[in-house]
């Protein structure tokens, strides 16, 4: 059977499956693998965030959160899983609210673009994660651990 382009896009499997990818690519360079998967690994958010702003009657904002909050999770729960050695309530905590933030972000860039438009949308998820890393490094609850920045610290020659 030939599924058009346009009925996989409103497929919530097929976004499902986007977001999944996006968090297994952020996982990988923590993972020893080659960095490289970084330069890609927000591909599959950006055309979730794109589906979702260009449909902006049919869906909620919630919605599109979800499938941030999904790959960030899957991003934080497969590099951070150690911290249940230590405690496991305090690993759940800091992978939540960890994932919860991080998606929170692009979530704030999804409404810039929502409300005023395309460019300054994309541009908006740029500096809010720009700032959200920055904050991150400067308050009580330091997680430096997942900044993308991190995920080049085996690929020099990729960072000089």
């Amino acid at each position: 059977m030939y599924l058009s382009a346009n009925l996989i896009a409103r497929s919530w499997l097929f976004r499902l499956i986007l977001s999944v990818l996006s968090g297994l690519l952020l996982t990988l360079p923590w993972l020893g693998f080659p960095s490289w998967s970084l330069f890609i690994s927000l591909v599959p958010l950006f055309w979730i965030e794109d589906f979702f702003a260009e449909s902006r009657m049919a869906y909620s904002g919630v919605r599109f959160w979800k499938y941030t909050f999904l790959s960030f999770l899957i991003w934080n729960g497969l590099t951070t899983w150690w911290i249940a050695y230590a405690t496991l309530a305090g690993a759940v905590m800091a992978i939540v609210v960890n994932s919860f933030l991080m998606s929170l972000v692009w979530w704030l860039g999804y409404a810039v673009r929502k409300h005023i438009n395309k460019n300054i949308g994309l541009m908006a998820i740029t500096v809010f994660w720009i700032a959200f890393e920055f904050f991150h490094y400067h308050w009580d609850i330091e997680w430096p651990w997942l900044n993308l920045g991190n995920g080049f610290a085996n690929s020099i020659k990729i960072i000089q």
